[in-house]
């Protein structure tokens, strides 16, 4: 998996979210932004990584998810990793 795999996996899984009114408000009310505030977080690393670890709160809406492209849930736990602090930290040596 490369860093462009992960952005792309976690870009996905915010047009899940974003696609499901109820799961969409959930996930504003736990990270804490309006609505308006996602177009530009979505450019954050960190942001991306916490769409994913949104979607992996819920296993079968992140089953859901994986498979609705054609993953599996380890490919999603892959791209959470490779976001991951210590990971990008790592990547620039």
């Amino acid at each position: 998996m490369t860093r462009d795999d992960a952005d792309m996996i976690a870009i996905r899984g915010l047009q899940h979210i974003s696609a499901d009114e109820a799961l969409l408000q959930r996930f504003v009310d736990l990270s804490g932004l309006d609505i308006s505030d996602i177009r530009t977080a979505a450019s954050s690393p960190h942001f991306l990584l916490a769409v994913l670890e949104f979607l992996r709160q819920d296993e079968s809406e992140c089953s859901m998810f994986a498979s609705n492209l054609g993953l599996s849930a380890h490919d999603v736990e892959s791209a959470i990793h490779f976001l991951s602090p210590t990971q990008m930290d790592d990547s620039r040596f």
